[in-house]
């Protein structure tokens, strides 16, 4: 994501969650991570999101054993709302404009 814009995010529970988005040729990107050891929902609103990867504790075996690391599959996804478990990761990509 290195040199490209970044997006605006509103964090309502920073203490609990962070985020960061970035514009991109082919949409955004926007990465959630849940800093706590709670489950915890995130809304989307004013994201449309298209795909995501979710780094949890089911997929993190199979993410350290691959050499590109975070090699989790994409999976679609059109909610306005993610849940991750306690720790998880997501990167979320939006639907490209056009």
């Amino acid at each position: 994501m290195a040199g490209t814009p970044r997006r605006a995010v509103t964090i309502s529970r920073p203490g609990r969650i962070q985020a960061v988005a970035r514009e991109g040729e082919g949409g955004s990107k926007l990465w959630i991570a849940n800093l706590t050891a709670n489950p915890v929902e995130v809304d989307l609103d004013g994201f449309a999101p298209a795909s995501l990867r979710l780094l949890d504790e089911s997929s993190w075996p199979r993410s350290l054993a691959s050499p590109r690391g975070f090699d989790v599959p994409v999976s679609p996804f059109s909610q306005g709302r993610v849940a991750l478990s306690s720790y998880a990761v997501v990167c979320v990509r939006e639907k490209p404009l056009g």
